[in-house]
């Protein structure tokens, strides 16, 4: 379930950081995750590099999932956003909000699934055009 949440999550870094600011196509990110489970320690979550295509939209989702986007609003440097996925683990929902400023970001989300609540920060950087 974690992986595939991560994977969701990717997804939506990629569809929102491509509203907020449309010079990321072609450049690669490096992100990390942190995950926040209510009554547990932090967990890092991984560290992936992340390449966006031309088309701004470089969708990694995992086989067996069907995620989308209902909600998707930018005000400034910063992207609201609320996704909804469908898969074999079950379904599952994340709401956050991006910042970019420069070639950095950051991210507040709130995943839920299975009825479990995990918070997620996400931090990225841009590392240079795609290779």
């Amino acid at each position: 379930m974690k992986r595939t949440l991560i994977f969701a999550a990717l997804f939506l870094l990629a569809t929102t950081a491509s509203a907020a600011d449309p010079n990321l196509a072609g450049s690669r990110w490096s992100i990390e995750t942190t995950i926040m489970v209510p009554g547990m320690a932090p967990m890092p979550g991984g560290k992936f590099d992340h390449c966006f295509d031309d088309s701004g939209v470089p969708y990694q989702e995992e086989p067996g999932q069907d995620c989308k986007i209902v909600h998707q609003q930018r005000s400034g440097n910063k992207v609201s956003w609320e996704i909804r996925c469908k898969g074999e683990d079950g379904a599952s929902s994340m709401k956050g909000v991006s910042t970019y400023q420069g070639d950095s970001m950051t991210s507040d989300v709130e995943m839920i699934a299975d009825g479990h609540t995990m918070k997620m920060k996400m931090k990225g950087k841009r590392l240079g055009p795609c290779q």
